[in-house]
């Protein structure tokens, strides 16, 4: 007889235990879920900004190499920039040296919109003292809210 009962008895999970063993996996998985699309947000932006960084500091080269004309350099948001000079292909084309910031200001103004999202740029030159002339460069771009990036730098 205590060999039936032993044979009657469960052996094995109960559908409840099995439930909620799925129940705790799935909220686990989907906390990683949620780690894993946080850190390609995160990375993403990461990209952005370091973006922003290189076209600041493209921009500064740009002027640092056409000091003549650093008065040229600047420019304003929503400033598409001056076209008139067409292309200076800096050694190969015959461009005064206006004309060349006229087409860096272009060139670079069509960067930032190619390479960030709503990307738009201001450069700003400050008075000069001695020889040392103040440029400060704003970067904005678009993603999910407006950022701004700022470089200021002495020429």
């Amino acid at each position: 007889m205590s060999r039936r009962r032993m044979m009657n008895r469960q052996a094995g999970f109960s559908l409840i235990e099995v439930l909620v063993a799925l129940l705790v996996l799935a909220i686990g998985l989907l906390g990683i879920l949620v780690m894993q699309a946080r850190g390609l947000q995160l990375n993403q932006a990461g990209y952005l900004q370091s973006q922003a960084m290189f076209m600041a500091e493209d921009i500064v080269e740009r002027i640092r190499s056409n000091q003549t004309a650093i008065d040229s350099y600047g420019i304003d948001f929503d400033d598409a920039g001056d076209d008139s000079a067409g292309y200076c292909d800096s050694i190969a084309s015959a461009c005064s040296d206006t004309e060349m910031a006229s087409a860096d200001l272009l060139q670079w103004k069509a960067q930032l919109a190619d390479v960030l999202p709503q990307g738009d740029g201001r450069v700003e030159i400050g008075a000069a003292s001695g020889n040392l002339v103040p440029v400060t460069v704003q970067i904005q771009f678009f993603q999910g809210e407006t950022y701004t990036y700022q470089l200021e730098t002495t020429l």
